[in-house]
């Protein structure tokens, strides 16, 4: 666990820092297929403006996509004899800076069209949902942040461009792990011994279970909310229990790490244990 568990700590942080921010600190209210939500958190009662919200929000999802590419590039140069890992610091820097960027620009892209006068935006709201939800009329700090369809399907674009290149970077190097642990003649030969290659297999698999486990409550609500903006579909109901379906993802990612992972889980199992009793042996010298 020494090279493993801290990109296992820094996937776990940014995981439930996403679901303490989205769903505490800030709890948006969205009126899907419009590009418009207020919020309800603790940020919102502390006067933080909510267009600087939305981007924490896309920044904090931005890294834990990229923290989840750091996991598993982390477990593919752990192999010895991998051709595709990233050997060099100046590379893996270079590498992770550029996502770092594109991150930021992406983020920041959320909120480059937001209308200055939210009155007039709040009407062409109405145009296309002319009977909203109570809230759009009772709340005062509803946030537009577009009203141009084309740009709010520019936003549902580069946010599926940038999962699905997150996505294909995640395959590759699991891919390379499996190649090289299973199939490479090498692995017969490199490796010292059996348990060492039976380790590497094990937390491999355990990172697949805690990438795999969270991710199913996050990517329906994902999908909802491109279906939702993409094809025009609104449904009040079905937008707020998207929002709380996604938000057991960070519990359940916590009961993963304690479950999968065998030294977090026998020292779980140890706290319930009895202790067991103690020998006291005296020695007597003759």
């Amino acid at each position: 666990m020494s090279s493993y568990r801290v990109p296992l700590f820094n996937f776990h942080v940014w995981t439930c820092l996403v679901d303490v921010f989205v769903h505490s600190l800030m709890a948006p209210y969205a009126f899907l297929p419009t590009l418009s939500i207020f919020t309800v958190g603790l940020l919102n009662f502390l006067g933080v403006p909510t267009k600087i919200q939305v981007w924490l929000a896309f920044q904090n999802i931005h890294w834990m996509l990229t923290s989840t590419t750091i996991l598993v590039e982390s477990r593919n140069n752990a192999i010895p004899f991998n051709k595709f890992k990233i050997s060099r610091k100046s590379t893996k820097t270079l590498y992770y800076l550029t996502k770092l960027l594109m991150g930021t620009f992406y983020a920041a892209s959320t909120i480059f069209f937001i209308p200055a006068n939210q009155e007039e935006a709040r009407f062409e709201v109405l145009k296309q949902l002319p009977c909203p939800a109570q809230e759009f009329f009772t709340v005062s700090n509803i946030l537009v942040l577009s009203i141009d369809k084309d740009y709010s399907r520019l936003i549902i674009a580069l946010t599926t461009m940038g999962v699905l290149s997150e996505a294909i970077q995640i395959a590759f190097y699991f891919i390379c792990c499996v190649y090289y642990l299973f199939f490479s003649v090498r692995s017969f030969t490199s490796f010292t011994s059996k348990t060492t290659k039976k380790f590497h297999i094990k937390l491999l698999t355990s990172i697949l279970l805690q990438i795999f486990v969270p991710m199913l409550f996050l990517f329906p609500t994902a999908f909802y909310i491109w279906f939702s903006v993409y094809f025009n579909y609104h449904n009040q109901a079905l937008t707020n229990l998207s929002f709380v379906y996604s938000s057991i993802h960070g519990l359940i990612s916590t009961f993963t790490i304690l479950i999968i992972h065998s030294p977090y889980r026998q020292f779980i199992l140890s706290c319930f244990r009895k202790p067991e009793p103690k020998q006291f042996v005296r020695n007597i010298e003759m």
